[in-house]
């Protein structure tokens, strides 16, 4: 996923911070979608998992 770049590259431009909440809601989504498509190995699941469940202990 290159969402910084993706975004970076367009808000520069844009001169309200709605534009900007649309764009990355808008760009998040397509991330996920194109995630959720993708097809995933046990391996790779437990990684994922993993990393869900330490990012819920910190926050």
């Amino acid at each position: 996923m290159a969402l910084p770049p993706k975004v970076a590259g367009q808000v520069i431009t844009m001169g309200s911070y709605r534009e900007i909440e649309q764009l990355v809601t808008s760009l998040i989504h397509e991330a996920l979608d194109e995630l959720e498509s993708d097809e995933f190995s046990e391996e790779q699941k437990s990684h994922i998992a993993s990393l869900a469940k330490k990012l819920e202990e910190v926050y």
